[in-house]
């Protein structure tokens, strides 16, 4: 029997995404051994670029972002170099 093709994935914002794409930033978080807040100051101090997809009906303090895994592994070799 064959299965039927799975639907593409979606982010939290509806829209469609490459799978692996992007990160969250807690999975950036994860792989640095560190917490994520310091990964939304990396992002706030322009050290790591990311894409907001939190509407303008966002309830939370919290920015919603991803991490393109492009900008992550850039801020990677960045880091390395120093």
């Amino acid at each position: 029997m064959k299965k039927s093709p799975e639907p593409s994935p979606k982010d939290r914002s509806g829209s469609d995404t490459k799978a692996g794409s992007a990160l969250h930033p807690s999975e950036c978080a994860a792989r640095l051994a560190c917490h994520v807040d310091h990964i939304y100051d990396l992002v706030e101090e322009g050290q790591i670029k990311a894409v907001e997809i939190s509407g303008a009906n966002n309830l939370t303090s919290r920015r919603c972002l991803r991490i393109p895994i492009e900008a992550f592994e850039d801020f990677l070799k960045r880091r390395a170099s120093v």
